[in-house]
């Protein structure tokens, strides 16, 4: 079913898109907020080098936006980076609920069930755009607004393709989520968050229509994604685990194996049959959208030197740029050895602390709302 054919979930989708908006461009930070978005602000309109491992597009992007003479002020300019990508995530969220609702059914719905299925994805897209944790990044120079809208495509991707498995041409979706994934990583690392079970969601309902048949693309992206994961060293910590997986040299060594031996199978494979070349070559495409995308890392040494006025960590030469991708100044600690060590009581962990209470931040989503109109 074409969803977006339906100018009745169009306009709703566009309809919770353009609220989102005009209250995010209302409440936009009028200028300079705290924490990290005047370095991001700063980096932006000289293009520098922000914080370690760097946030590449972003910066690249917040040029960009630094240059548009949409407001007096540069701060406000990159700030509606935020504006527009959270405004845009509401957008993207409408057509996610509506696509899990629905499901892939080729029926339309009937008249009852649409204005049903319209309603709750209009009100699921603005109680996710309203809610404080996400309202909150929407104002300022962040990289959360971003990082979520990437997060939604490539979910909403990922249910587009699983929807339409028996459908000619439906791979290619594989290899946009493969370059959006990695590409995402110039923005934050908390795009990465949703790889290991989106692999693993994609790969088992691969399973479920095609059993073992198309097994290396899985195994090959799997492995993938398990060794790049920059949160790979915190999982692993998780179970006492505390090493660093994400060492470059290590990593571009399993990365050119990994694509060697595509390369390799995909030729051995070529007497075997069309289907065999198609499985091998569409991991070798898979693999080289993911590296074109995560080219973008690039720029960092390219701009760190020419001495920029901002250039943390200087990592200019390969030593300094390995280390800064690898965050090597945060450190490295067990969280198993850590857990042992409390800092606070439970109560402040799990309930009542304003800043890292778990009851606490799930009550305070919608707790007030009238703080944001007064900013």
């Amino acid at each position: 079913m074409k969803l977006y054919k339906d100018k009745y979930f169009l306009w709703l989708s566009l309809a919770a898109a353009l609220v989102s908006f005009v209250f995010y461009y209302i409440t936009k930070a009028p200028t300079v907020s705290f924490w990290d978005c005047g370095e991001f602000i700063a980096t932006s309109y000289i293009m520098g080098i922000p914080h370690p491992p760097g946030n590449p597009l972003f910066v690249i992007i917040g040029r960009f936006f630094s240059m548009l003479p949409l407001a007096a002020d540069i701060a406000v300019r990159v700030n509606l980076i935020s504006v527009i990508s959270s405004a845009a995530s509401v957008f993207v969220a409408f057509w996610l609920i509506l696509r899990l609702a629905i499901g892939n059914r080729e029926n339309p719905p009937d008249r009852a069930a649409r204005i049903g299925l319209g309603i709750g994805a209009f009100a699921g897209s603005l109680i996710m755009g309203f809610s404080n944790t996400f309202w909150s990044n929407a104002v300022e120079a962040e990289v959360y607004g971003l990082a979520m809208l990437l997060m939604l495509i490539v979910t909403y991707l990922a249910l587009i393709w699983s929807q339409n498995t028996e459908k000619p041409g439906n791979d290619r979706w594989l290899l946009l989520i493969s370059y959006l994934l990695w590409i995402s990583l110039g923005i934050h690392l908390t795009t990465f968050i949703i790889t290991i079970p989106l692999m693993l969601y994609l790969a088992y309902i691969d399973y479920v229509k095609n059993g073992l048949e198309r097994w290396p693309i899985w195994i090959v992206m799997l492995l993938f994604v398990l060794y790049a994961v920059p949160l790979q060293t915190q999982i692993l910590s998780i179970i006492g685990i505390n090493i660093r997986a994400y060492e470059l040299e290590s990593f571009f060594i399993i990365m050119g194996l990994l694509f060697s031996a595509s390369l390799v199978m995909f030729f051995i494979t070529r007497s075997r049959g069309q289907e065999s070349v198609r499985i091998w070559g569409l991991t070798l495409a898979i693999f080289a959208f993911g590296v074109l995308g995560y080219s973008n890392q690039v720029y960092i040494p390219l701009r760190a030197s020419e001495k920029p006025a901002i250039n943390e960590n200087d990592p200019s030469d390969w030593s300094r740029f390995k280390a800064f991708l690898e965050r090597k100044q945060y450190g490295q600690e067990s969280m198993i050895t850590r857990m042992f060590h409390r800092r606070a009581t439970w109560e402040n962990q799990f309930i009542s602390h304003p800043d890292f209470g778990l009851f606490h931040l799930l009550t305070k989503q919608f707790a007030s709302p009238d703080a944001k109109l007064t900013l």
